[in-house]
């Protein structure tokens, strides 16, 4: 600790909060202390670390100071530790914590929390919850029997810090869309929708999707998919996975673009900006995907690109203009 007589600014109170948060942090991952001394004594801060204590009042000063705390808290095995001008139970907490040796989880190195994030976070079972819902939409007069709220992973309910430092490890991850069937879905009204299985406030966080459609008519479901996500979207990576038995009905000797309705699922894929790189696998034709690609990956901001003007394949065989 600096002596008074070397400060080169007045008492801050929010530059003291700083200065513990800060210290905490550092010496949290590692340190060779054997002796550390906070001294928080001043005239000006007596108010929140002495009167105000014990209120029953609001102080956000006060709250600040015990966040700041909390910090400091992280720090472990110093074996001679001084505390003045804190409140006496405060000042013997923190003493005690900062004296004995690691215990709790935010305790652990960050490197092994990470690995305890990569095994306990994920992504809602979506594809799952969509399969079930089709599958119990057994009146189809009816809207379907959506599931309620998908439940939050239990890591990211904890705390705060635990909250922010399991998200990161989560966005890195892909979030897997796989639609297996669609029995009985003749056009975009019999169709389950994507978004009342993801939030349009989870949208944001996704960095990485992975979407696998192995029935044609779900594109159906994508024609309002496709806006939401592209508003809204921070897609690093976006693979699509295509297949289906009828690849040959709209891939038609010497055609080079899929089938009318299918083209109009998926040229909302246009209004996507940005994406570092999209990935098509399966039976849509390069033709087809190269130009998606090119437009997809394009900055943000530039909407001069668009699809070329060819032809596509009505159900009945017939050539017409997109």
């Amino acid at each position: 600790m600096l002596p008074r007589s070397a400060r080169t600014i007045g008492p801050s109170w929010r530059g003291h909060l700083a200065l513990i948060k800060d210290l905490g942090l550092i010496l949290s991952k590692n340190h060779k202390l054997k002796e550390l001394t906070v001294d928080f004594v001043d005239k000006t801060l007596d108010i929140h670390v002495g009167a105000c204590w014990n209120n029953t009042n609001r102080c956000d000063f006060r709250e600040q100071l015990r966040e700041a705390f909390h910090e400091m808290g992280k720090v472990h095995s110093v074996k001679k530790v001084t505390i003045l001008g804190l409140p006496k139970a405060l000042a013997q907490e923190l003493k005690n914590r900062i004296q004995s040796p690691p215990t709790s989880f935010l305790d652990l190195p960050a490197e092994l929390r990470n690995v305890i994030y990569e095994q306990c976070g994920d992504w809602s079972e979506i594809s799952n919850q969509i399969q079930s819902t089709l599958a119990n939409w057994t009146r189809k007069g009816f809207s379907p029997p959506y599931p309620g709220k998908l439940k939050t992973p239990t890591i990211l309910l904890l705390n705060k810090q635990i909250t922010h430092e399991a998200k990161s490890i989560l966005r890195a991850k892909p979030l897997r869309l796989t639609y297996e069937s669609a029995t009985g879905m003749n056009n975009s009204r019999e169709t389950i929708s994507t978004l009342r299985f993801i939030g349009v406030d989870t949208i944001p966080h996704v960095q990485h999707l992975d979407i696998s459609v192995e029935v044609w008519e779900w594109m159906y479901s994508f024609s309002r998919f496709w806006p939401a996500l592209a508003s809204t979207h921070n897609l690093k990576t976006l693979t699509i996975s295509f297949k289906d038995i009828l690849r040959k009905n709209f891939l038609q000797s010497g055609k080079k673009y899929p089938d009318q309705t299918l083209h109009q699922c998926l040229s909302g894929l246009q209004l996507f900006r940005g994406i570092g790189c999209v990935t098509f696998k399966g039976d849509l034709p390069d033709a087809y995907t190269d130009p998606l690609k090119t437009i997809m990956e394009s900055p943000k901001g530039t909407e001069k690109e668009s699809l070329p003007a060819l032809k596509a394949i009505t159900r009945n065989g017939y050539e017409v203009d997109i």
